[in-house]
């Protein structure tokens, strides 16, 4: 979608129902994408449904009006598809907020693309992970080709240690507001932490970070 669209909605939220087995839940909004001088009206119809380990949510777009469908806007979007257990987990969908290990190398990281006003197939990732009481292995791979793996350890009950790996092989294309366009070159980068969980909510820790060919 153009990184001049912009969209405004009016989110109507019926509840969920939450005394049954499969749970429900579905949220609707009516809003307006704007592209250029054209201006189009979308209902959004967001489903979501769990029973167990699974879950999966959709985002249903339905333009107002015969021929009028914005550019970029996707009939529908998986928005996520998990299956979880506690122990393990696969998930499909839209990431946001991501951070790896501390955040030196990957902070506040998000899978949609930046300019667009509605989700599209373009804007998610695959993310799982394994733990056990002693390690724990997470990893992530997004449509846009940023691959990150983490593991921690704990290798003893004051001491965690964790790794991580992260590479950008396509590098990133960002524009601003202006429409002037910023490309980020392709990127890789490793680190390493110690982490002492000394008191919930007090965890001071040891970061090495290092970005390849960079400093």
């Amino acid at each position: 979608m153009a990184a001049d669209s912009q969209v405004s909605t009016l989110a109507i939220s019926p509840p969920s129902i939450t005394d049954m087995a499969p749970k429900l839940g579905n949220a609707i909004s009516i809003g307006y994408v704007t592209q250029g001088t054209k201006e189009v009206g979308v209902i959004s119809w967001n489903p979501d449904f769990k029973q167990g380990i699974f879950g999966i949510g959709l985002n249903v777009n339905i333009p107002l009006g015969k021929d009028n469908a914005p550019t970029g806007v996707e009939s529908v979007v998986v928005r996520y598809a998990e299956v979880d257990n506690g122990s393990m987990g696969l998930r499909y969908g839209v990431l946001d907020n991501y951070t790896i290990g501390q955040g030196m190398l990957v902070n506040n990281y998000s899978s949609r693309t930046k300019g667009s006003a509605l989700l599209n197939n373009q804007q998610v990732a695959w993310k799982g992970y394994y733990k056990n009481d002693m390690i724990k292995v997470e990893a992530i791979n997004s449509w846009s080709a940023l691959y990150a793996v983490r593991v921690t350890e704990a290798v003893h009950p004051m001491v965690v240690l964790g790794q991580t790996y992260v590479n950008d092989p396509n590098g990133v294309e960002v524009k601003d507001p202006a429409g002037n366009t910023k490309n980020f070159a392709a990127q890789a980068g490793y680190g390493l932490d110690v982490v002492f969980p000394i008191w919930p909510g007090v965890q001071p820790f040891i970061d090495y970070s290092k970005l390849d060919n960079h400093g």
